[in-house]
């Protein structure tokens, strides 16, 4: 997406939307549209967790959720139970599969399973033509990414990666202030967590437990490769730490804390990348790590000089970054430095965004001491806060419901760069070796001597049946 796009998009989600009877039309090639404005049918692919937002968040915006989905009966009842209180007809459905062939009227579906999940659930639903919101990251791995964004391009259907943080009130503004070019062009990155907040770094438990009655492993399993199931290691919520169904830290805060300088900065290819702290060759991603990106922009013209790359370091399980080399920000928060940051270094000065939320932001321009809140500073005060927050799911629902044609490249330009960079630190964070990695993004593999255990960690054996 490139910045015009963006702040499109942001205004065109301030649009109101009737509440009259809808009729679709189908054409060859393309997703359905629809022509007049009304409710859409809408299907949930796992109904617990962020998939209560979801849901919550469709119901409430006035749309029909005509199907949910889950491996785990006792999610499937809870949302069926809230969501039965205002409305009759609602189907059930534990294997996305069945649905999917099932429910041969859906206008979008909403997929907020474990991450391993995402790539073959969205590539069902874009086979038969029904556009897909994902909770990040988009897939668990670059090929992945790369299948499912084909397919959406070659089908002209929507894909949109729901990270809700962009759509803030803060965030839109700061998107604003961005485009300004307040900091001029991006020269490093610095990016700190203090996730994850499950275990890692831990190996494998011995054994197997009783799988609840609930619970079909199974189908939970989907693609990944078989293992025995053990009571509270992989569900509801530590799947997250490990490399078989989750991308760690990287993958769940990376998403919200690096969405805004990947859609607004215009940063460049990934061409190298290296994790100097935290190495684990095991099941689960380290406890902590520290890992370096680089990007390097392209020579333009015969005579041109290349410019300098783009770095961008990251730090999670609170191995902090050196603040020593950035006195604005010891001045500003002292001891109290968040936890949750990420620090745009420009020509002109430095942005910080200060929580995970998207809802805090400070800006220090050159010659200044200390960083100010943005709300406040001189240099953003033309920039006006917008009036309200704004739905993610709805304004997704809203362009699929206005038929506007190309919905389906909103999402294609940063996201794809934003998900090469944070899977291919999820693939060196599980090397054993902390040497960095060259990253061909165009042949879509690494090159150098040490390439060929990260190579296989580029797509994911899918287990047989599936």
């Amino acid at each position: 997406m490139r910045r015009r796009d963006f702040l499109e998009l942001a205004a065109a989600a301030t649009v109101a939307v009737g509440g009259c009877r809808h009729a679709k039309v189908t054409t060859p090639g393309a997703a359905q549209s629809v022509v007049s404005r009304g409710k859409l049918r809408v299907a949930v692919i796992g109904v617990g967790g962020q998939g209560v937002t979801n849901w919550r968040a469709i119901r409430d915006g006035g749309d029909r959720i005509v199907a949910l989905c889950d491996v785990d009966e006792t999610n499937l009842r809870t949302a069926q139970k809230e969501l039965t209180r205002k409305q009759r007809e609602l189907n059930v459905y534990r294997d996305f599969r069945v649905m999917l062939d099932k429910e041969r009227d859906l206008d979008a579906v909403f997929i907020c399973t474990p991450d391993h999940g995402h790539a073959v659930q969205a590539k069902w639903a874009l086979e038969r033509n029904i556009p897909v919101y994902i909770e990040p990251p988009l897939a668990h791995t670059v090929a992945g990414v790369r299948q499912i964004h084909a397919l959406a391009q070659e089908k002209q259907l929507p894909l949109w990666m729901g990270v809700q943080n962009r759509m803030t009130r803060e965030s839109r503004r700061a998107a604003n202030c961005l485009d300004t070019g307040i900091i001029g062009r991006i020269r490093s990155i610095v990016a700190w967590t203090s996730h994850p907040l499950w275990q890692q770094g831990i190996p494998r438990p011995d054994g197997t437990d009783p799988i609840p009655d609930t619970l079909d492993w199974d189908l939970w399993l989907g693609p990944a490769q078989s293992c025995p199931f053990k009571a509270n290691v992989y569900h509801p919520y530590n799947w997250r730490g490990w490399c078989a169904f989750g991308t760690g830290a990287l993958g769940e805060a990376g998403t919200s804390l690096l969405q805004l300088p990947f859609e607004m900065l215009d940063i460049p290819p990934l061409t190298q990348v290296q994790c100097v702290k935290g190495n684990c060759e095991g099941d689960s991603y380290p406890k902590s790590t520290h890992l370096r990106f680089t990007f390097q922009r392209a020579k333009k013209g015969w005579f041109s000089k290349r410019p300098e790359p783009i770095t961008l370091d990251w730090h999670d399980g609170n191995d902090l970054p050196d603040f020593s080399a950035f006195s604005q920000l010891e001045k500003a928060f002292g001891q109290k430095m968040p936890v949750n940051a990420c620090l745009l270094v420009g020509e002109y000065g430095m942005w910080l965004i200060g929580q995970i939320n998207g809802r805090e932001h400070f800006l220090a321009l050159n010659g200044e001491d200390r960083f100010v809140s943005a709300e406040k500073h001189p240099a953003c005060e033309a920039i006006a806060l917008p009036s309200r927050n704004i739905s993610m799911q709805k304004t997704f629902l809203d362009r699929i419901r206005r038929g506007s044609r190309n919905s389906h490249a909103l999402h294609f330009g940063y996201t794809q760069s934003m998900m090469d960079t944070i899977l291919c630190g999820c693939i060196v964070q599980q090397l054993p070796h902390g040497l960095p990695l060259r990253w061909n993004a165009a042949k879509m593999r690494f090159e150098g001597e040490t390439e060929d255990r990260a190579n296989a960690l580029v797509s994911q054996p899918v287990r047989e049946g599936w």
